[in-house]
This record gives C-alpha cells, structure tokens and sequence, in this order.
C-alpha cells in the first residue's frame, strides 16, 4: 500500500483547487517551518486580518469599488474555467462515437 508523501498531498491540492507555482512554495514553505515559526505566522495573518478589517469598516466602499472587486473576481473565475477548458482532453466528433 502506497503512503502519500507530503509531495503529493501538496500536489492534489495544486490540482484541485488551480494554484500556481507560487502557491505551492507558499504552502511548502508553511508545512516545513518549525511549528514554533508557524504558530507566529498564524498570528501575524490574525492581526493583519484584524487591521484590514478596523480599516475597512472606516472607509466606506463605493460603488465603483464594489462594482471593480466584482469584476476581478468574475475575471478570476472566467480565467480558471479557461484554464480548464484548455487542459481538458479534446475529443474529435469522428472520435466520439
């Protein structure tokens, strides 16, 4: 019985969810800092999540801002179902059956 290596967790990961290269080093990285290291990063993450929300909830957003935040993240899901298209197997008519 195979045993999944940390590799290939990170690379069903990679697949399911379309990331990048980036995003593997990101994660590889976290995975091998000592947990000591990795309990600061979280927290790190924590107060800068905190901030960004104190200073959003200052600012009001606009129109504009909503309306641009919603076309990037249709722009995002329309560049992933592409991607996807693009790496799917192609099927000839001739050969579908």
């Amino acid at each position: 019985m195979l045993v999944p290596t940390p590799e290939t967790t990170i690379d069903k990961l990679v697949e399911e969810f379309h990331l990048d290269e980036l995003d593997r080093e990101i994660i590889t990285a976290y995975l091998n800092l000592p947990e000591a290291d990795r309990i600061v990063v979280k927290r790190y993450v924590q107060n800068l999540s905190q901030r960004i929300q104190k200073a959003s909830a200052a600012e009001p957003v606009t129109i504009e801002q909503e309306a641009r935040a919603e076309a990037e993240r249709y722009y995002q899901e329309l560049v992933r179902e592409k991607k996807q298209a693009s790496q799917a197997p192609f099927v000839k008519e001739s050969d579908a059956g």
